[in-house]
């Protein structure tokens, strides 16, 4: 078990979404509400929470930031997941913290009682948990201090996945890790 307060919440919110289409995929409605702002409300209990965006998004950038986050700007975001990775890592670096939850800002089904559960489910040793619903391993994730050398040399646009290949899992429903891709392509 890991205690919230020993955990910095780090939102990647950095990326260009071209699969989405035209216009920021992030603000767009997701039941009622811009689709970040579901991930943003579900880390609230978090006493650190760090955002890292891409460079010209500020009505996202507000959203976040108006949700007490840090924010990160991602100036490369191009180059993919592991770029966000990298920097909110590096954020969480200097700070009296044990682990990072690595959310992604595009997953709404996420929500303060799963991330609670993920918490109480970290073991110290390996210092890494991973989601997984019987077929895959998808953020949320734990990532403990021990592995931040690790992140900070990730390229491309697989984020920690080698790194979380051996993680344990926390076991979730399917719906839960619904990671919005494309527009209509889910169900509110």
């Amino acid at each position: 078990m890991i205690p919230v307060k020993r955990v910095a919440a780090l939102l990647l919110a950095g990326g260009l979404s071209r699969r989405f289409g035209p216009g920021d995929k992030l603000l767009s409605d997701f039941a009622g509400a811009p689709l970040a702002r579901h991930a943003r409300d579900a880390l609230a209990d978090f006493g650190t929470r760090i955002a890292v965006v891409r460079a010209g998004a500020p009505s996202l950038a507000s959203l976040l930031s108006d949700g007490g986050f840090a924010l990160v700007e991602n100036a490369a975001p191009e180059s993919g997941m592991a770029s966000s990775l990298r920097l909110g890592v590096a954020a969480a670096r200097g700070l009296d913290i044990d682990a990072v939850l690595i959310c992604l800002a595009d997953m709404p089904r996420i929500d303060s009682a799963l991330l609670a559960r993920l918490c109480a489910a970290y073991e110290p040793e390996p210092a890494l948990l991973v989601c997984h619903d019987g077929r895959r391993r998808s953020p949320p994730a734990l990532i403990g201090r021990r592995h931040f050398g690790a992140i900070a040399v990730l390229d491309g646009d697989t984020g920690a996945r080698n790194l979380l290949a051996a993680a344990p899992l926390f076991a979730v429903t399917p719906d839960r890790l619904l990671d919005i891709d494309e527009p209509g392509g889910y169900l509110a």
